[in-house]
């Protein structure tokens, strides 16, 4: 073999290392983005259920305080009538 010719598949060889060392650069790179997008999507979904659970308990919150407000009305009217039954 001519020193040409090993020098010619020197940079064949090269050429081919480069462009192979590219594509796994440019598909790293890929998936690197990929795997972000999913665990951004995650996070949105997980963020969009913390919402709707505090959304939620904010509702249950609200009704315990009026159920609360109801029965203290309940049990002042019923003191009421008490008083008003046992008189003077």
């Amino acid at each position: 073999m001519k020193t040409t010719d090993r020098a010619i598949n020197i940079q064949a060889v090269t050429g081919v290392l480069q462009l192979l060392v590219l594509i796994l650069g440019v598909g790293g790179l890929f998936f690197t983005i990929g795997t972000r997008d999913e665990m951004l999507k995650d996070a949105t979904e997980e963020i969009s259920d913390l919402k709707s659970i505090s959304t939620d308990l904010l509702a249950a919150q609200a009704l315990s305080q009026t159920q609360n407000a109801k029965h203290g009305q309940m049990l002042i009217d019923i003191l009421r009538r008490i008083d008003r039954l046992e008189g003077p």
